[in-house]
């Protein structure tokens, strides 16, 4: 895998980061966010040995005294170093000689800059004959004599102008120092972050407004309990979708009474009146859905007292709350026209989109009914499908589409996803809200295409 070995020098404070990344780029950006100086990069090697290269590098500048203590990846390196890197590397760091002036800017080296400038102007001079090899050469043995005998805290101070301020070299334990700080301030801001998150989600009203329902975690003394409730429904209903109902509305209730109650047989109706109290004031739920979290509760208890887990139901007084009865919105057959043309313009599979319109507007078949019908359900001679369980004669509107996905051997059923895998009711929720939200009525619900008195025909 093909990947860089960076070089990037912090000219403030002398020092050269050597490390590795497949996107040296991006990494200066992070280096920007994460540390209290300012990063430039200098070049990159591009190798598929790009870690074992790095290595090699922190072993031998590490070796030669160059690293700065306490760190993993920095060093005092010079001109000298880098241009001995570039003549071992000279095909992988593409680098060419005019780029050299660009380099010595950064170690601020103001005579060396000067002969970088000599030789790219020698190179130039040859009619385009790249002389570049003996020209490095002749940089490093000129640069090597310029710079022997400088020590870490001045090599990038040689050549400064007077006119051009610049803090000088931190030690290495000022560095570290800097470092640990930002990392400090950071987590202080992150820890802040989080006690307000925490904060605002209390509710002044109620002690118990810090357990959100919708997490469904099942307290660890209730699981075997709960478990053996889930089995239970499995084998009492055929839906999915309604067993999960169940199970997530009674998970919530459980939740919500653990730190009350040890057993669940004591539960009182004081507690289903909480819970009640709880959706209503500290979640802001509707009574619609109150009353189906109460209405899963029934279910629950019922069975804990057939298998004598219960001697009271707590719910027997209980009334449940009053629904907020929503009128059917009119939906004609020129909304459905209107949703057709959409879909054969703008669909992907417009004519799966098609059949299922029609499935649900003209033959009044549920969404989760819909979804499951599969071609051995379906009699092409007859017009005659067959729907949990009961034959369901399809109307002459619908069933060219359904013989035309017959033809389909992509997938065994007539309503199905990319992966001609059968499609889920989310997934036709989805294609049906946004055909809803097209025509101009994002209040319709998919239900209210099967319903009888929605259509005028």
């Amino acid at each position: 895998m093909i990947g860089y070995v960076y070089f990037f020098f912090s000219k403030a404070y002398g020092i050269t980061k050597i490390g590795s990344s497949k996107d040296p780029e991006n990494r200066l950006v992070q280096l920007g966010a994460n540390t209290p100086w300012k990063m430039e990069f200098v070049f990159s090697i591009r190798d598929n040995r790009y870690k074992s290269i790095e290595k090699e590098f922190h072993k031998r500048f590490t070796e030669e005294g160059k690293k700065v203590p306490d760190t993993n990846e920095f060093f005092f390196l010079t001109f000298t170093d880098i241009l001995k890197v570039l003549q071992e590397y000279p095909e992988q760091s593409n680098l060419q000689s005019y780029e050299w002036v660009k380099i010595s800017s950064l170690y601020n080296h103001v005579e060396i800059k000067r002969k970088c400038y000599e030789i790219c102007n020698s190179i130039a001079d040859n009619s385009g004959t790249d002389n570049t090899t003996q020209q490095l050469n002749e940089l490093i043995e000129f640069s090597a004599e310029y710079t022997s005998g400088l020590t870490p805290t001045n090599r990038t101070t040689l050549g400064q102008t007077e006119e051009l301020e610049k803090p000088q070299p931190l030690s290495h334990v000022e560095i570290k120092q800097s470092i640990q700080e930002k990392k400090v301030l950071k987590l202080k801001r992150s820890e802040k972050a989080k006690k307000k998150s925490i904060k605002k989600s209390k509710s002044v009203s109620n002690k118990r407004i810090h357990f959100n329902p919708a997490s469904n975690e099942v307290p660890q003394k209730w699981t075997k309990l709960h478990e053996e409730y889930g089995t239970h429904l499995e084998n009492q209903y055929e839906s999915e979708k309604t067993v999960r109902g169940y199970l997530n509305n009674s998970a919530s209730f459980l939740a919500f009474i653990q730190h009350d109650l040890d057993n669940i047989s004591d539960t009182e109706e004081s507690h289903v009146l909480d819970f009640a109290e709880h959706l209503a004031n500290g979640l802001g739920y509707s009574n619609n859905t109150i009353a189906r979290h109460l209405s899963s509760l029934r279910n629950f208890f019922k069975y804990l007292r057939s298998n004598n887990l219960m001697v009271v139901n707590p719910m027997d007084d209980i009334k449940q709350p009053e629904l907020n009865r929503r009128e059917t919105p009119e939906l004609t057959e020129d909304d459905v026209a209107l949703m057709e043309e959409y879909t054969k313009k703008t669909s992907g599979c417009p004519e799966r989109d098609l059949l299922l319109i029609h499935l649900l507007f003209y033959e009044k078949l549920k969404v989760s009914d819909a979804i499951e019908i599969t071609k051995e359900h379906y009699d092409r001679n007859s017009g005659v499908v067959v729907v949990n369980g009961k034959e369901h004669s399809i109307q002459n509107i619908t069933k060219p589409l359904l013989d035309k996905e017959y033809k389909n051997a992509e997938s065994p059923y007539f309503l199905y996803n990319h992966n001609y895998k059968k499609l889920t009711e989310s997934g036709a929720y989805f294609i049906l809200k946004s055909l809803f939200k097209a025509i101009g009525k994002p209040h319709l619900r998919p239900i209210d295409l099967s319903k009888k008195q929605a259509s005028n025909m």
